[in-house]
C-alpha cells in the first residue's frame, strides 16, 4: 500500500509464543490506516511462517526476511522499506496494549504535526505475573509541541525522557532526512537512538493512556542475558555521545544526564558478575565515571557520592540489593 500514515516495525527472532498476540494486537487497531512491517531476523523456530501467513491475510503487511543480524539490523531494513508518514516500533514478544493507540495518536498529529508523540505503557512481569506502569501519566501542560527544550526538561526532570523506541512515534522525514539508523554491535541500542532522535527532532506532543505491554523477565530475553555485553555497550555509547554534548547549552547538559542514569543502571548487571568478569570491565567503568556529575535527580546524586566513598563495586552491591528487593515487590 502507498504511503500509509502509519508505519509499525516488528524485528522478528525466534518468538513463535507471543508473535502471533503482537500481529493481533496490530491488526485489531480502529485506525486502519497503518502498514505492518515484519522483519523476520534469521529466526531458527517457525516465526517466519507465521509472519507469511498473517501476510496472506491482510495486505497491509509486509514480511522481510534477512539473515541473523540483530534487533537494530532489523529495525533498519523496516526503516528502510517503509512507506508511513510516521513510524512506530513494537518489540515482537511485546504487544500493543489498546486498540486505540493509532487513533490518539492521529488526532494529536492532526492537532500539532508534531515531530514526536509519547506514549505510555505498562510492564508485565514474567516471573510473577504482576503488571506496572512503565511511565505515569504526561502533565500534558508541560508538553509543548511549540516548546522543545521545556519539554525535553520537563521529561527528563520527571523520568519521563525516553529510554526505549516502543515508547514514542516519530515522523518518518526526521529519521530518512537525517540518515538515522539503529547502532549495530550493541545491545542497548534504544539509548542511542533516542538520544539520536532527540537531537534532531524539533516538536514533541504526547497521548496518555496505557497502550504498549512490555514483557520483563523473559528467561530468554536480551535484557536477562545483558550481563557483560550491556555494560559494554552502554560505555560505548556514552564514549561515543559525551564528547558530542556541550554541557554548557540545555539540550546537551539535559542529555548528558541521561547518560549518567544509563551508566548507573549498568551497576545492576555489574552487582551480578564474577570476580574475574567484573576485572575486564571496572577500569572502563572508572574512565566513565565522570558522566555522572551531570545527574539531576537526587537518588542519582546520593548514589554518585556512594561510588566515591564505597567504590564502584561497594555501590554496585548496595544497586542490585535495592533493584533485587524492588524486582520481588513488582
Amino acid at each position: 500500500m502507498a504511503n500509509p500514515m502509519f508505519s509499525l516495525i516488528v524485528p522478528v527472532y525466534n518468538v513463535a509464543q507471543y508473535l502471533p498476540q503482537c500481529i493481533e494486537s496490530v491488526l485489531a487497531q480502529d485506525f486502519a490506516d497503518f502498514e505492518l512491517i515484519l522483519v523476520n531476523d534469521g529466526s531458527p523456530d517457525h516465526s517466519l511462517e507465521i509472519c507469511q501467513s498473517y501476510a496472506a491475510k491482510d495486505f497491509r503487511i509486509k514480511v522481510i526476511d534477512k539473515p541473523n543480524g540483530g534487533a537494530s539490523t532489523a529495525r533498519n531494513e523496516g526503516i528502510a522499506a517503509s512507506a508511513g508518514t510516521y513510524l512506530l516500533f513494537v518489540d515482537s514478544d511485546d504487544y500493543i496494549e489498546s486498540p486505540d493507540l493509532l487513533s490518539e495518536v492521529y488526532k494529536t498529529i492532526q492537532k500539532t504535526a508534531t515531530d514526536i508523540v509519547l506514549y505510555n505503557g505498562k510492564n508485565y512481569n514474567m516471573l510473577n505475573g504482576k503488571t506496572s506502569i512503565q511511565r505515569g501519566n504526561y502533565d500534558l501542560a508541560q508538553i509543548n509541541p511549540n516548546d522543545y527544550l521545556g519539554t525535553v526538561k520537563y521529561l527528563v526532570e520527571n523520568g519521563q525522557f525516553p529510554g526505549s523506541a516502543w515508547v514514542f512515534a516519530i515522523k518518518a522525514d526526521v529519521v530518512k532526512q537525517n540518515h538515522l539508523a539503529f547502532r549495530t554491535g550493541i545491545i542497548a541500542e534504544d539509548i542511542d537512538w533516542c538520544a539520536k532522535v532527540f537531537t534532531v527532532a524539533h516538536s514533541i506532543d504526547a497521548v496518555n493512556g496505557v497502550f504498549y505491554a512490555y514483557r520483563k523477565n523473559q528467561s530468554a530475553s536480551v535484557s536477562n542475558n545483558a550481563g557483560l555485553k550491556g555494560i559494554n555497550s552502554i560505555m560505548s555509547i556514552i564514549e561515543d555521545w559525551r564528547p558530542k554534548l556541550n554541557h554548557k547549552e540545555a539540550l546537551g547538559n539535559m542529555l548528558l544526564h541521561n547518560l549518567g542514569y544509563y551508566y548507573f543502571t549498568s551497576f545492576v548487571s555489574y552487582s551480578k558478575l564474577d570476580e574475574s568478569a567484573k576485572e575486564t570491565v571496572r577500569e572502563r567503568m572508572k574512565k566513565n565515571f565522570p558522566v555522572t556529575k551531570y545527574v539531576r535527580h537526587t537518588k542519582l546524586k546520593v548514589l554518585r557520592i556512594l561510588c566515591q566513598i564505597l567504590g564502584i563495586d561497594g555501590a554496585a552491591r548496595l544497586s542490585g540489593a535495592i533493584y533485587k528487593r524492588k524486582e520481588k515487590m513488582f
